[in-house]
């Protein structure tokens, strides 16, 4: 679907805001993992745009024709300093009027944070630890919308 309801005819169609930890951004710069955008670029015809927390903030979102918000791990706290109030409202906003929101491990918190996704993160403090277990907790809606027998469930991190 595009951000006015409508379906998409193909790749083509499928504009990709991605949103990078800022903070990762200036201390490494391996970062982001050439992984994602690689792939985006090179498997597929989706248009594909690194945008910073300045230009979100400016309205790149409304602007640049975007279907899909993508971000990337990296902490999610840094992107929530960033952004502010302000930000998290315009990508409240741009998913709530049909663009989506991918994120992907720290972007996946930072989703969460939004209050995009029907989960808690009780524990983003640990984020970037070693792998193991892991305990998420469905909202009551989540758990509905999702169908978990159980409002908790352990996955491996």
């Amino acid at each position: 679907m595009d951000n006015s309801g409508g379906v998409l005819d193909s790749d083509e169609s499928i504009s990709i805001a991605y949103l990078p930890d800022p903070v990762a951004l200036e201390l490494d710069p391996d970062y982001p993992s050439p992984a994602v955008r690689q792939r985006l670029l090179h498997e597929s015809s989706m248009q594909f745009r690194q945008i910073t927390c300045v230009e979100l903030l400016d309205g790149i979102l409304e602007r640049g024709k975007f279907n899909i918000l993508c971000v990337p791990g990296g902490f999610a706290p840094h992107l929530d300093a960033r952004l502010g109030v302000l930000g998290a409202d315009i990508i409240r906003r741009f998913v709530s009027g049909g663009g989506g929101y991918v994120g992907i491990c720290a972007g996946a918190f930072f989703g969460i944070m939004l209050e995009l996704l029907p989960l808690e993160a009780r524990d983003i403090d640990h984020c970037g630890s070693p792998s193991g277990p892991c305990r998420l907790l469905f909202s009551p809606i989540g758990q509905c919308v999702l169908g978990a027998e159980s409002d908790e469930v352990t996955v491996r991190y």
